[in-house]
């Protein structure tokens, strides 16, 4: 049983041009490679939901991956893994910078209540102080 869906065929995923020398030459499908990106991420949270060793996981899932591939021809799977690669890049680092964001966010929530935390705290203070000095002074 697939760890990971990978819709259509490999043939869904490049086109190979015939160039001016007639050597074909191929070029990824950008847009498929990346539904295909969402779908390798998918998995792997499957895999951690499910209590699996994520680190393997993604081992197999690259294994299936390179499996559906194999048939196709090199400078088919060398497009493929090259775009592939270039789209697990960029996925990881928007989930990088909504991580930092995010991070981000909570500090400066946190930075205000500690804030508001330590002015609450001397205005208590003051009062207490303030109290205590009329207390002494109507003595």
């Amino acid at each position: 049983m697939r760890k990971i869906e990978i819709p259509g065929e490999p043939k869904d995923y490049y086109v190979g041009l015939r160039n001016d020398s007639g050597i074909i030459e191929y070029s990824a499908l950008r847009g498929k490679i990346r539904q295909l990106v969402i779908n390798h991420q998918l998995a792997i949270s499957k895999i951690i939901d499910d209590g699996g060793n994520p680190h393997t996981g993604i081992l197999e899932i690259n294994d299936e991956i390179s499996g559906f591939f194999s048939h196709e021809p090199i400078g088919a799977q060398v497009a493929f893994q090259e775009t592939f690669s270039q789209e697990l890049g960029a996925y990881a680092a928007s989930k990088n910078e909504e991580a930092a964001n995010l991070i981000s966010k909570t500090t400066k929530e946190e930075h205000q209540k500690a804030t508001n935390s330590f002015a609450i705290a001397s205005w208590s203070i003051a009062i207490i102080f303030f109290l205590v000095v009329m207390a002494i002074i109507n003595h």
